[in-house]
């Protein structure tokens, strides 16, 4: 089984092979006992010998990934067009105070737009149905949000007074004398 691997020293052997060469370098520890301290230090050499390879190897590979990585990014950066008249709406957008999140929203008309046939600029979106429907459904949030503080008795700008039990009872007494008063009673 052999696979091609460019992060590999040799493309021809495959990563179980290279790690088989690696570990069968090693001496056979079902006799370690019987091994001679001579032995088993030349065993160590060699396998903190291997380990620094395998280590090297990884090191290699990592960075030849990281390398394939930026190569990438930079080719799709260079790839893509400078549109000169979207970066000038853009610009207009901002001026205007539209939010991040609302040219996201002109940028997905527009991209759909475009998958229809029909090439608009981002000023033009904000003539689409769809983003009008946004907006007022953003709107609409907004004031939601707005009638939630008011009724919850935070600031909202009535200025109701807020009454005891006692004088509670005494406008309701206040109010039934008088409804009395004009049936005849």
């Amino acid at each position: 089984m052999s696979i091609t691997n460019e992060f590999l020293d040799t493309p021809e052997q495959s990563e179980e092979e290279v790690v088989e060469e690696t570990t069968n370098e090693e001496v056979d520890t079902d006799d370690l006992d019987s091994l001679s301290k001579e032995d088993l230090a030349a065993a160590l050499i060699k396998l903190d010998a291997s380990n620094k390879q395998l280590h090297a190897r990884v090191a290699k590979a990592e960075a030849k990934a990281k390398e394939v990585k930026t190569a990438t990014i930079n080719k799709t950066k260079e790839n893509e067009p400078i549109n000169v008249e979207e970066q000038i709406d853009l610009r207009f957008l901002q001026r205007d105070g539209l939010s991040d999140e609302d040219i996201n929203q002109l940028k997905f008309i527009q991209a759909g737009a475009r998958a229809l046939g029909k090439n608009i600029t981002l000023l033009e979106a904000q003539n689409n149905e769809l983003y009008k429907a946004y907006q007022s459904g953003k709107e609409l949030e907004v004031k939601r949000a707005k009638a939630q503080i008011n009724s919850n008795g935070a600031s909202g700008g009535s200025s109701a007074k807020v009454m005891t039990d006692e004088e509670h009872k005494a406008f309701a007494a206040d109010k039934a004398a008088q409804l009395l008063g004009g049936l005849g009673r």
